[in-house]
């Protein structure tokens, strides 16, 4: 190892511990284990010296430009600070807003004083730039565009742009704040401009053919961007940029519309698609959801592309799209295919062996709803439909899984939310679905909003499912809704669930492995109570039989409003069932129902309303008696598990033994005190403080 290139020992520690600075989300912590830079240094003094030049030299290629005064001492001191970095600076982030230091009432003299920095000699500096952002500054006030200039004429080595949106909304129709507001708008177009001249000299000049990464403001809160200046910017991007890798509004949040809208024809999306080939991620949110539009992008494979959104924004104006681009109504009219009636989304699966996140964002029913005016307490009116969300179902999943073999993460819909939910489901995707999802061998993540599966299609992709990674595979869905057809689908599935776990003929192999599993009711209203009793009795039979084959798997079934001999409920929340060996934990995101939540025994949980006063004055199973005398609920009788520990704030415990939560009682909204202060981080970790 001593005897290598320097070079080539940073490409091994980079392909051991990562790309420093970047961070594996939540659904990849199993592939990518916690080695870090410090553990290889820890190995050897010779590897631990190359561990300091590595973070040393990491160190040297980031620099962030904040709170620069305009003055001479300043600019001076920033100049210096680029010159010592000359050699190593790869990543330049601008960031100077400073409301001190901006002239609300004089926006022409603020910016002037911002162009006096000279921005062509402070990027001069920096030839080897590769990647430049601007962060979502008051790009009137800052010269935004002789900043994009500068970086055009200097940095022939960048690859990346980003200029995110100022969404900067008028709180008021004072004079000064629409001029400013009308400032914004008229320097948004300026960037444009000068963003596509560099477009061209970075393929023409530039080191790497072209810009790699690009975003630009494309939206205004006063006026929209003129048609042919979008377009303009379209088309360079299609003949200067055919190494664009990634196209996106990093303003954008999940489940969020974007502002910004691509007014384009049909003829200029193909040259788009035919172009870019070299795609690794796109967000369909700024693009027309239309069946044509996804037919085209089909069309055109795209080997690089590993990250997929498709999502229609709720804010697309359908009439002005048709007006601008010279689409007649009746063609219109006649060959449908726009927004809610578009078809075949299944389509752009096509262009995309190497996919490996695809991200689905289906609105909710309260996504939908749009105020008639601007005034925070005006009326409201149910929005338009923005997407039939049937076309994925089972069909899209058999073309996935037939044409995108590498899926590791699919997230279709949002599961992510707290109640009220009411989802509707998908009822295209049926158990069909799951089984084309099975054959992907490296899916890690599966979150799928409400669909019409049953218990015995979710058993065989357990069971049956190919399993190519020995990473934990989360599955995180939800089934059932209020009022519709799958109202009771929840429980069936659990009943036919645990049935096929009980009754089937081999050992289930799935157990074995690395799996994480929650089911969510989407029904939110209560059932019968008669009918309770008879259902309850049925699932706790089929429990107990579990438990005799379950090898040491976690099966939990959530409940609420529960009697005190937990005869009946009055729903069941969720079913989560973890494997031995799972490293991951599904939990609620609330932090409030955790505490809340009493364990009757190890699979049975009462979940209390966090609305109520206190849920220790309204525990069912709590008696009269003092709080140092013992409660166990009997879960030996109830299940002759010899092995019941009692792992709940109740279960087997004293008062004295109880979580600090319960010992340090409830305040009047019903949150406890232990969740005040440091202490209750130093309890349970930042792992769950929220």
């Amino acid at each position: 190892m001593p005897q290598l290139p320097r070079h080539v020992l940073e490409l091994i520690f980079t392909l051991v511990v990562g790309e420093l600075g970047v961070y594996p989300r939540i659904q990849e912590l199993d592939i990518r284990e916690s080695v870090t830079l410090d553990t290889l240094a820890a190995v050897c003094p010779d590897w631990d010296t190359l561990a300091k030049e590595i973070r040393a030299i990491y160190d040297l290629s980031r620099f962030t430009l904040e709170s620069i005064k305009p003055t001479r001492k300043s600019v001076l001191y920033i100049r210096h600070q680029l010159t010592l970095r000359r050699a190593y600076l790869k990543s330049l982030e601008i960031y100077l807003h400073d409301d001190a230091l901006c002239d609300r009432t004089g926006t022409s003299i603020a910016k002037v004083k911002w162009q006096a920095l000279g921005w062509d000699a402070l990027l001069s500096l920096v030839p080897r730039l590769e990647r430049l952002q601007v962060d979502d500054c008051v790009v009137a006030e800052f010269s935004t565009p002789e900043i994009v200039a500068a970086a055009a004429a200097h940095c022939v080595s960048l690859q990346s742009l980003v200029v995110p949106t100022t969404y900067y909304e008028p709180t008021d129709a004072s004079p000064s704040a629409l001029a400013r507001a009308r400032t914004m708008a008229e320097e948004i177009p300026r960037i444009l401009d000068v963003a596509i001249q560099g477009l061209e000299s970075w393929h023409f000049k530039g080191a790497h053919g072209g810009l790699r990464e690009l975003s630009l403001p494309l939206y205004t809160t006063y006026d929209a961007i003129p048609h042919s200046l979008m377009t303009a910017l379209v088309e360079t991007m299609v003949k200067y940029c055919p190494q664009m890798e990634t196209i996106c509004d990093p303003m954008r949040s999940p489940g969020s519309d974007s502002r910004e809208q691509w007014f384009i024809d049909a003829a200029l999306w193909e040259q788009f698609c035919a172009s870019l080939l070299k795609l690794k991620e796109f967000d369909w949110n700024f693009v027309p959801f239309t069946t044509q539009f996804f037919s085209i992008f089909g069309q055109y494979p795209k080997p690089m592309l590993t990250k997929l959104t498709l999502s229609a924004s709720a804010k697309w104006d359908w009439a002005a799209y048709h007006a601008t681009v010279g689409l007649q109504q009746q063609h219109v009219n006649e060959s449908q295919g726009f927004g809610p009636t578009a078809k075949h989304a299944h389509a752009v699966l096509r262009a995309c062996p190497a996919l490996k996140e695809l991200v689905i964002d289906i609105p909710r029913r309260e996504d939908e709803v749009v105020r008639i005016n601007t005034e925070e307490n005006g009326p409201e009116q149910e929005g338009r439909i923005v997407l039939d969300q049937e076309i994925f179902g089972d069909d899209f999943c058999v073309t996935l899984a037939e044409h995108c073999p590498w899926v590791e993460i699919l997230e279709i819909g949002e599961t992510l939310m707290p109640p009220p939910r009411h989802t509707e489901p998908i009822m295209a995707f049926t158990d069909r679905g799951l089984n084309a999802l099975s054959s992907l061998k490296h899916l890690l993540y599966l979150q799928i909003k409400a669909t019409n599966i049953t218990g015995q299609g979710l058993f065989s992709l357990l069971e049956h499912g190919q399993y190519g990674t020995s990473a934990t595979r989360v599955i995180d869905i939800v089934v059932g809704d209020t009022t519709g057809a799958t109202e009771m689908a929840f429980y069936r599935l659990v009943e036919s669930f645990l049935q096929c776990l009980t009754q089937h003929s081999g050992p289930l192999t799935f157990l074995e492995r690395r799996v994480a599993l929650r089911v969510m009711n989407g029904k939110e209203t209560h059932v019968q109570t008669k009918w309770s009793k008879s259902y309850l009795a049925r699932i706790k039979a089929l429990v107990k039989k579990f438990k005799r084959r379950s090898r040491g798997s976690r099966l939990n079934i959530i409940t609420a409003r529960v009697d005190p001999g937990f005869s009946q409920f009055g729903r069941l929340i969720d079913l989560q069932l973890h494997t031995k060996r799972s490293k991951q934990t599904l939990k609620s995101n609330n932090w409030q129902y955790r505490h809340f939540d009493d364990h009757i025994d190890n699979v049975f949980i009462v979940r209390h309303d966090p609305n109520e006063i206190s849920h220790r004055d309204h525990d069912p199973y709590l008696d009269d008696a003092d709080d140092d005398e013992w409660y166990d609920y009997d879960s030996d009788e109830l299940y002759e598990d010899e092995d019941f520990y009692g792992d709940g704030p109740y279960g087997g415990y004293h008062f004295d033994e109880l979580p600090w939560e319960d010992q340090m009682g409830y305040d009047s909204d019903g949150v406890p005190y232990a969740a005040y202060g440091e202490i209750y981080n130093e309890l349970y970790g930042d792992e769950d403080w929220y």
